[in-house]
């Protein structure tokens, strides 16, 4: 097959791992043979991790993964999310040295873990590249924390949109070169390759990001680039305690300054706000709530200096 092909090319050039970011859910073949080369294949690239589908939001929960090839877990954090999740065909699931689930939200986060039975966890695809762990209500990744937010989710980390076309290559060019034996030669082994089956027109999808829409198949790598250069966001949290004491500097600069003062402040204010969490992203990757406690500050800044002077004029 030409999947088939593809592995044996890459196998050739032992790469340091291979990311699929296909789950290998339907049969490829009614012929034992090839299913026997199709596992072949796959076993000579010692580092090799295939995706699993999630499908969130349904009525019940289905697990369609056998548990050997889960990460066990005797914690009970995360809890057990409620979809579907599947996962290659049972001829050859057991040839992957590794699988995670490339599920990502639509706001720009995904679930490092996904609980799909007592005892047993899929983490995402793009940890593999690491060693994944459930520490106390932690998420490990070789030992070290990966920061999480409220939720227990991740935010992306995304890197400069130009540097993902600058790496990335025709999958049909790559098939073509196998069929005719020919040297993957932008593979090497120190190499990391990911195969987006999934990035053509009219199958990709996209997730929205702070950088705009994005393909899917670009953000999954960016968990996998995170994970590989523990480059990671922090979330500070806590967006009501943030909230509730800007209102309070908004009411305390309306109540103590005359009306051009109190202009001049609120607005040096907004723009402080704005310049700190602009700072502590680009310099501790690290995500200030600074949105909503920015509007919180200027509204009720505004909202009790109009009330002050009316009050004033009567």
């Amino acid at each position: 097959s030409d999947w088939t092909a593809i592995f044996n090319a890459i196998a050739k050039k032992k790469p340091r791992a291979v990311f699929i970011d296909k789950s290998f859910a339907l049969k490829l073949s009614n012929d034992q043979a090839e299913i026997t080369k199709f596992n072949e294949a796959i076993k000579a690239i010692p580092n090799i991790i295939t995706g699993a589908s999630y499908l969130p939001d349904q009525e019940k929960t289905f697990d369609l993964l056998p548990t050997e090839v889960q990460l066990k877990s005797d914690s009970d954090w995360p809890p057990q999310s409620v979809g579907f999740v599947f996962g290659p065909r049972s001829e050859y699931v057991k040839s992957f040295s590794h699988i995670g689930h490339t599920h990502s939200e639509f706001d720009g986060y995904f679930k490092p873990f996904i609980r799909t039975s007592k005892g047993f966890v899929v983490p995402h695809w793009g940890l593999w590249i690491g060693r994944p762990e459930i520490g106390d209500h932690k998420v490990l990744l070789d030992g070290e924390v990966v920061p999480t937010d409220s939720e227990n989710r991740i935010l992306i980390n995304l890197s400069d949109p130009d540097s993902y076309f600058d790496r990335t290559y025709s999958l049909v060019k790559v098939l073509k070169n196998a069929r005719e034996g020919k040297e993957l030669t932008h593979i090497d082994s120190d190499t990391i390759v990911v195969l987006l089956s999934r990035m053509y027109a009219g199958q990709a999808s996209a997730k929205s990001s702070p950088a705009g829409p994005m393909p899917d198949g670009f953000a999954i790598t960016e968990v996998l680039n995170s994970a590989l250069t523990n480059n990671w966001l922090h979330y500070v949290g806590y967006e009501e305690y943030f909230l509730a004491l800007f209102c309070i500097l908004g009411w305390i600069i309306a109540l103590n300054y005359d009306t051009r003062r109190f202009w001049l402040i609120l607005i040096l204010s907004e723009l402080v706000i704005m310049e700190v969490g602009f700072i502590c992203f680009v310099l501790f990757k690290t995500i200030l709530p600074s949105a909503f406690p920015a509007f919180g500050l200027f509204l009720t800044g505004v909202a009790v200096f109009a009330e002050k002077s009316r009050i004033s004029e009567m």
